[in-house]
Formats: structure tokens, sequence, C-alpha cells
């Protein structure tokens, strides 16, 4: 049986090597999660002039699906509005923005990792 505490060293191990990924890719951090008044923001980067939010989905087991299973179209609507805050409170209205997932699937203690590049949200 998973426990609260396991799902949170399992994301935190995700985004950990979502981040790790990220800047071996050429992608520069400018934050780790975010909390505004309307959400949280896993990652936010730059790469290509282009401002980059990016939701980390990490599962341990197959059980409950995989992690591309976890981001919805609640989800996507909340990553708008999160990044929008962002943006103002950022004071970065002239950047172009672009919407990324990285799910991540353990099989045992080995990671699958996928990038999914400019999710429609």
């Amino acid at each position: 049986m998973t426990t609260n505490d396991d799902r949170q060293r399992a994301g935190k191990a995700g985004e950990a090597l979502a981040r790790r990924y990220l800047e071996e890719n050429g992608y520069a951090i400018r934050s780790v999660n975010w909390r505004g008044q309307r959400g949280e923001l896993d990652v936010v980067a730059e790469k290509g002039g282009w401002l980059v939010f990016v939701e980390v989905r990490t599962k341990r087991s197959r059980y409950y699906g995989f992690a591309k299973e976890a981001v919805d179209e609640r989800k996507r609507r909340q990553m708008r509005r999160v990044a929008e805050e962002y943006i103002v409170r950022q004071r970065l209205h002239a950047m172009p923005v672009r919407f990324d997932c990285i799910f991540i699937d353990w099989q045992g203690d080995r990671p699958s990792l996928e990038h999914v590049i400019g999710v429609s949200v």
C-alpha cells in the first residue's frame, strides 16, 4: 500500500529528475514549486526566449494508471490560471509562453521520462 509519504517522496524525486533533465537540455530554471493564490507551478523555465511552464507528474505504480493520465482538462485550466498570475507578478508580459508536461513512470527503480512540448491549456 502506498502512503502519503511514499507519494511525496516519489513526487520530489520526479521533480528533481525533471529539473535535471531540463537543465541538461538547455533550459534555465527560473522557479521551482512557485506558489500563487491560484495554485502551484512545478517548474518555470526559459529556453530560446520562451517562458516555459512545466507540469511534472510522477507515478510509482501503474495500479492507478500512467502519469500521463493525471493531467486532465481541469488541471490544464489551473496551469493556465496560475501561469497568468506568475506572468503578472513577475512582469513578464512580453515573453512568449509555452506549456509543457513531463511524465515520469517508475518501473522498479528505473524511471521512464516523457517530455511533451507545447500542451494545450
